[in-house]
C-alpha cells in the first residue's frame, strides 16, 4: 500500500472516531480498535484512565450520552509512517452541549490523540489511543 493510501486510511479511521462519537455509536467507536486496543484518557492533576478492549472501549464512550449534543472537530493530523507501526498526533476541539437547571451550558474541550495504529487485513485499526487534553472550558451556551 503506497504511503499516500495509508495516510488516507489513517485520516478516515480518525474521522470515523470522530463520528461514532457524535453519532453514539460506542460499538462502531470500538469495532475501530484491535481486540485489545487500548483507549488512554490524560487529564491534567488525575492518573489516567485506561480502557482495554472492546468491551470497556465501548462503555467509556457511551458515557456521552449524558451530553444533549456533541461536536468533535478533528485536524492536524501527523501520521509518522516511518515507524512500525504507524502514529500519528491529531489535534481535537471537542464540544459537549448539557442541560442545567440554569439553561444549557457547552463543555470545550482541547486535546490532542496520539495514536499507534495496527493492520487487520486491508484495513487499519487503533491499537492504542491517547487522549492528552490540553485545556478545558464549560461555559453557559449562549443561543442567538
Amino acid at each position: 500500500m503506497s504511503d499516500g493510501k495509508v495516510r488516507s486510511a489513517l485520516r478516515d479511521l480518525v474521522h470515523r472516531y470522530a463520528s461514532g462519537l457524535d453519532r453514539r455509536r460506542p460499538e462502531v467507536v470500538a469495532g475501530l480498535f484491535t481486540e485489545d486496543g487500548e483507549l488512554v484518557v490524560h487529564e491534567r492533576d488525575a492518573p489516567p484512565r485506561v480502557y482495554r478492549g472492546r468491551a470497556e472501549i465501548a462503555e467509556a464512550t457511551a458515557a456521552l450520552d449524558r451530553f444533549a449534543v456533541t461536536h468533535h472537530l478533528v485536524g492536524n493530523h501527523l501520521p509518522d509512517l516511518t515507524r512500525d507501526p504507524p502514529t500519528a498526533e491529531t489535534y481535537c476541539d471537542a464540544r459537549h452541549v448539557y442541560e442545567t437547571p440554569r439553561g444549557p451550558r457547552v463543555f470545550v474541550m482541547v486535546a490532542r490523540y496520539l495514536d499507534t495504529f495496527a493492520r487487520d487485513g486491508d484495513a487499519w485499526l487503533f491499537a492504542s489511543r491517547h487522549i492528552h487534553v490540553d485545556w478545558t472550558e464549560d461555559r453557559p451556551l449562549v443561543q442567538d
